[in-house]
């Protein structure tokens, strides 16, 4: 049986479209907090309050993807809508944010510890945790 030159050239259009067509693996490539615009080191804050938390993580995909993703926070708060994001190339690093004001003058502030939980919903299920502590003075 003869197979045509055109049938063969068919084949290898149709497995190298099929390839690119297969979903990106995310995931996240580090995290960080900072408190009222300064890197808080070790995730724990110490100072005046009520004080500006900003959560940054960063997501890397295998190829050009869009991610959808959404929060969670250890006071019962949650993102309402999903979130979405482009990773434009292969290994390139997107931050995505969650900003919380926290903290007010009272006793349970003097030692408090909390988390955001960031959820990738898609291309991949991916979660990545900050747990911090701040201490209100």
């Amino acid at each position: 049986m003869k197979i045509s030159k055109f049938a063969i050239m068919f084949g290898i259009l149709i497995c190298l479209g099929s390839v690119s067509l297969m979903a990106q693996e995310v995931r996240v490539g580090g995290s960080s907090l900072s408190a009222n615009g300064h890197v808080v080191q070790g995730h724990q804050y110490t100072g005046s309050c009520p004080v500006d938390l900003k959560f940054d993580w960063g997501l890397m995909s295998t190829g050009r993807t869009e991610v959808v993703y959404r929060f969670e926070s250890s006071d019962g708060s949650h993102s309402t809508h999903s979130q979405r994001v482009m990773i434009p190339q292969a290994h390139h690093n997107v931050p995505v944010y969650k900003d919380w004001r926290l903290g007010k003058r009272s006793h349970e502030y003097d030692d408090y510890h909390g988390w955001v939980n960031l959820i990738i919903e898609s291309p991949n299920p991916v979660e990545k945790k900050i747990e911090f502590t701040i201490h209100c003075q």
